[in-house]
């Protein structure tokens, strides 16, 4: 037994020494270790839903009734702490009808939590807001965070982007002047003043302030819908803004996103005080004697200000409001570092741009298409991952491998990133053909010369790598086979570069060099989500081609017989679609590449950010990723979707 196995069966034997009618729940090296360990305990049988009426080391794979028939009394699921509550949903009909308790090794009782919550806000509609408008003569909106949003954890995030020799300083001088309410003009000829700048390069400055706030401002859809509605009705509509941006600039963001036919704009800095110190008596005398309704963010300045003097207020939420109450929240506690900052804020202009999305959903976020899941999931973990490969091989020599299948869809993030962010002082990158069965058969005929490593060295070789000092290999999850195998093979050592790196039985691999974003050693050491959802990563980290059998004669790839649907290639190469969008939208906002805009988090935020994909976060609604599979080997399939996106529900596979 490796160690990982002697501490499970260590803590099941301290747990359940006196535990009668026990179920080993999993079929893995490690509950037959548990099963070949404790003879001695009342195990009863095994379950596992994919394997039910097999034989595992000796007992049968039971099923439900097969279970209750024998009179089970405990369920102990061994298998990665990731999966317990997945695994846990198959089963709690049938273990709640029993009064069967479910624990883990650890001797931890497993159950699963309702994250439904009441927030009065999950009540309203753009229904109401629309038959609440017709009552009025005057319609007003709120412009940013309402009308307009940006995609940031926070307005100041897009000025830390302006450098940050300058950004300290603008961020200072409009606090300081805020009494004023000053104009961006005014804000940056105080910062020329302090900085002896010449008119143009104040102009320059403010520029790019304005450029940036273009890049990341969008138009939240159901927001304007509501004041073409207004129009469309025969209202007028008017705009109320507390903002350092001129009339005129205001207009050009507008007009960026077609948002037109108000008749006038109200900005706090033109008429020298805010919404919150006077600017509603302003707004009330223009329109005096007839019926107003402001719809805006703010508690104080847009509904409880308005109120005062007479004008009706309708609060809706901007987007990263929306996620603080929403099941995905907890993002937020590891948002730590700019580039977190924009994934957060990016996030939540995807799943809240419509202000009314958390209608009667207790806060649970609803997933309808493929396109949203991968922006808001997939994406920022990709993405997230790409900018730590380039902190780590940035200013290093040789040659970085890309395995595929896991590496297709890395690579192209990572070179766009690096094109994005200008940066070229990093190895040069290939694709490398590889699998771990073609990497262990290749290694086999090694002694003997046999034709399978003949030709796989010949391949190798002919990627030029003998011309460099230092070689690089991408692989996802892994043990470090392949690195093992080619380490071998061609005496040399390799430094793998992984996603996830556990520990392998073979010490020799556990000792290769390598560096992993992810530190966990083993699926056991940590309760990370990344270990529930790795079958389906595998999925999305693949390209067009079945996986590698071997390099034939001439050099070219023999693949596996292809299991996948040409429905599932195609989701997959939508997904890889929607990513590349993200990334070059990201990169695009960002602009430029900084190892301290990474901060301390980025693992636990992806970590995070994966959970939110389970039953209890997201209502995921796409019959297509349910329908996902991983060619294991020849014989084998793994559906990844079902456990992940349907509550536990079994699949048909």
């Amino acid at each position: 037994m490796n160690a990982e196995q002697k501490m499970i069966v260590e803590n099941f034997k301290k747990n359940f020494e006196n535990v009668s009618k026990i179920a080993i729940y999993g079929t893995g090296i490690n509950a037959e270790a548990v099963l070949k360990s404790c003879s001695e305990f009342d195990i009863v049988g095994v379950m596992d839903a994919s394997k039910s009426g097999e034989t595992f080391c000796g007992f049968r794979v039971m099923s439900e009734d097969e279970a209750r028939a024998n009179g089970v009394k405990c369920i102990v699921i061994v298998a990665r702490p990731a999966v317990h509550k997945i695994i846990y949903r198959r089963i709690c009909n049938f273990v709640n009808s029993c009064g069967i308790e479910v624990y883990d090794v650890y001797g931890k009782q497993v159950e699963i939590c309702d994250n439904i919550v009441d927030n009065p806000y999950y009540h309203i509609n753009c229904e109401e807001l629309m038959s609440e408008m017709e009552k009025y003569d005057i319609i007003s909106f709120d412009i940013f965070d309402t009308l307009l949003t940006r995609k940031a954890f926070e307005p100041e995030d897009v000025l830390r982007l302006l450098g940050e020799e300058i950004s300290g300083d603008r961020i200072n001088v409009a606090k300081e002047l805020m009494s004023s309410n000053p104009t961006l003009d005014e804000i940056y000829k105080e910062i020329g003043v302090r900085n002896n700048l010449d008119e143009n390069s104040i102009k320059e400055l403010k520029q790019k302030e304005i450029e940036i706030e273009l890049k990341v401002l969008s138009a939240r859809g159901k927001m304007v819908e509501c004041l073409e509605h207004a129009i469309n009705i025969g209202k007028k509509v008017i705009l109320v803004s507390d903002m350092y941006y001129s009339h005129d600039e205001i207009v050009m963001f507008l007009d960026k996103f077609g948002i037109s036919g108000y008749e006038k704009i109200y900005v706090s800095n033109e008429y020298g005080i805010t919404k919150e110190d006077g600017l509603w008596e302003i707004v009330r005398k223009d329109y005096h004697g007839r019926s107003m309704l402001h719809i805006g963010d703010n508690e104080n300045g847009d509904y409880n200000k308005p109120r005062e003097v007479g004008i009706a207020a309708y609060k809706i939420m901007s987007p990263m409001k929306m996620l603080e109450i929403s099941t995905h929240r907890n993002i937020l506690s590891f948002v730590d570092g700019l580039y977190t900052r924009f994934l957060a804020g990016m996030i939540a202009e995807k799943l809240f741009n419509d202000p009314f999305s958390l209608y009667e959903s207790g806060g649970k976020v609803k997933i309808m298409d493929e396109k949203t899941f991968s922006y808001v999931y997939m994406a920022p973990i990709f993405t997230s991952f790409g900018i730590w490969l380039i902190k780590e091989l940035k200013g290093k020599d040789g040659l970085f491998l890309f395995a595929l299948r896991d590496g297709f869809i890395i690579r192209k993030i990572y070179r766009l990133l690096a094109s994005y962010f200008c940066i070229s002082d990093l190895p040069k990158d290939e694709y490398l053909l590889i699998s771990r069965r073609a990497a262990l058969d290749a290694l086999a005929g090694m002694q003997e010369g046999g034709d399978n490593y003949k030709n796989y060295m010949a391949y190798f070789d002919s990627l030029g790598v003998k011309r460099y000092d230092d070689i690089y290999m991408f692989d996802f999850m892994s043990k470090g086979t392949c690195q093992y195998a080619l380490e071998n093979m061609t005496a040399r050592k390799i430094k793998g570069i992984y996603f996830q790196k556990s520990d392998a039985a073979n010490q020799l691999q556990n000792c290769m060099e390598y560096q992993a974003f992810y530190k966990e050693s083993s699926a056991l050491e940590a309760d990370k989500y990344v270990f529930a959802m790795c079958d389906f990563l595998e999925c999305i980290l693949s390209n067009e081609n079945p996986s590698l059998l071997k390099i034939d004669g001439e050099g070219q790839p023999v693949y596996n017989k292809e299991i996948r649907s040409d429905e599932q290639i195609s989701l997959m190469l939508t997904i890889h679609s929607s990513i590349l969008s993200f990334v070059a939208e990201f990169a695009d906002i960002v602009c430029d590449f900084n190892p301290g805009y990474l901060g301390k988090s980025m693992v636990e935020f992806v970590d995070e950010l994966m959970r939110c994909t389970d039953v209890e976060n997201a209502d995921i609604h796409i019959d297509e990723l349910k329908r996902f599979v991983l060619d294991m080997n020849e014989n084998q399939i793994k559906n990844t979707g079902y456990d992940l996106f349907s509550g536990g529900k079994r699949s048909d596979t």
